[in-house]
């Protein structure tokens, strides 16, 4: 397995990971709306965005 195999997996697990957070923030935020709720949702999407990026960078840099 090549390095940038074992990358690819890692940010395959971390964006199931950023998820399925992401998920659970949603549904708290529609259980209670709050500062702190909408602060984790946000945190959750900036995240899932960093993981994207981190795709995005590998992707390009195999082209």
């Amino acid at each position: 397995m090549s390095a940038a195999d074992t990358i690819s997996e890692s940010l395959h697990l971390d964006f199931e990971v950023a998820c399925r957070d992401l998920l659970e923030a949603e549904r708290a935020l529609l259980r209670r709306d709050d500062a702190a709720g909408r602060a984790r949702l946000r945190a959750c999407w900036d995240r899932v965005d960093v993981v994207l990026d981190m795709w995005n960078d590998l992707s390009s840099s195999r082209a």
